[in-house]
């Protein structure tokens, strides 16, 4: 069945407004998309300072973040930490030095997130990505608040509730899902 009614309008539109870092964050997802991630946060650092631009923000701390991630399996491999996930067996090889390895831009993501967080200025995108970044620094619990944030204002975000269920413990998931389902069905 065809919807005939023409004055109908969506509630929500996912396509950004064409403005001046339209043209940077094309470029910046063809980066992306060859895994240029440091060159990808390059082309869009310009316009991550500033909220107007949502698109820009995501791409450029989550290219940094990624970049990071990179950097990190680089530095176990060096330590002699070699991680091999074939035919679905675990198995870690340790040799010399084998000092847990961290993404090196999480810092400086966390920051400047957590100002724009704190100031309302994140969409549910960034949102998500502040609460990957503080999942990954081991604050549990505001990555949980963060994801039910997310949650409650796009509940189809479908990598927010797998992130969100990996957090949840026994005994704080029936509170966890009450909270959020309180606040989708009112």
């Amino acid at each position: 069945m065809e919807n005939r009614d023409d004055g109908y309008q969506f509630e929500k539109v996912f396509q950004e407004k064409y403005d001046d870092s339209t043209d940077a964050v094309m470029l910046a997802r063809n980066l992306f998309d060859l895994r240029e991630f440091k060159k990808c946060a390059f082309v869009v650092s310009k316009y991550a300072k500033n909220p107007v631009y949502q698109s820009a923000i995501f791409m450029h701390y989550y290219s940094l973040f990624l970049a990071g991630e990179i950097r990190k399996e680089e530095e176990m491999y060096e330590n002699g930490i070699l991680v091999d996930i074939s035919n679905n067996l675990f198995s870690i090889w340790i040799e010399g030095n084998s000092k847990g390895s961290v993404n090196p831009e999480l810092s400086l993501i966390q920051m400047e997130l957590q100002n724009l967080y704190n100031k309302n200025q994140l969409n549910e995108l960034n949102l998500y990505l502040y609460g990957l970044v503080l999942k990954e620094t081991m604050k549990k619990d505001e990555a949980k608040e963060v994801f039910i944030k997310v949650l409650n204002t796009f509940p189809c975000f479908w990598s927010a509730w797998v992130e969100l269920c990996k957090l949840i413990e026994e005994e704080d998931h029936v509170i966890i899902l009450w909270r959020i389902l309180k606040l989708n069905t009112m």
